[in-house]
Order: structure tokens, then C-alpha cells, then sequence
């Protein structure tokens, strides 16, 4: 079965991953805690011809050291 994921890296919280059934549900979340974090920083969506290469389907930086992507990913056993 494959899965999105939402991996969310801040420097001020533990990092996060939640899992999605669909990728537009992950991206939609990604954009939603992008604006809510990002709302006073740079934020910068763009998504290299590497990050694509590597599967990612959304990306954001903000701040530092603050990002949040999106990718998918195969699970076995469910």
C-alpha cells in the first residue's frame, strides 16, 4: 500500500510525521501548517528537479532550519 507522508522539521518542536491515504490530503496540510508557521518568514515552496528525483511532492522552508515536505512511501502489512 502506498501512503503519503508529512514530515515536519521546526527547531523550536519535535519533529513530526503524519501519514495520509492521499497525497492531495498531505500537500493540503503541508500548505496549511507552511501559511500558519511560515506567516513572518521567507517562505520558500520551491520544489528542486533532486527533491522530485527523491520522490518529494511538496516542500516549504521557513525560517532556518524549518521545513516541512511531502512524500510517498510503500508499506507492507497493511
Amino acid at each position: 500500500m502506498t501512503v503519503a507522508i508529512m514530515l515536519w522539521e521546526d527547531t523550536h518542536a519535535d519533529a513530526e510525521i503524519e501519514v495520509f491515504a492521499t497525497p492531495e490530503l498531505a500537500i493540503a496540510r503541508a500548505k496549511e501548517l507552511a501559511q500558519e508557521y511560515g506567516e513572518d518568514r521567507d517562505l520558500d515552496e520551491e520544489l528542486t528537479k533532486g527533491m522530485r528525483e527523491a520522490g518529494w511532492l511538496y516542500h516549504a522552508c521557513y525560517g532556518e532550519a524549518n521545513y516541512i515536505r511531502v512524500e510517498l512511501k510503500e508499506v507492507e502489512g497493511l
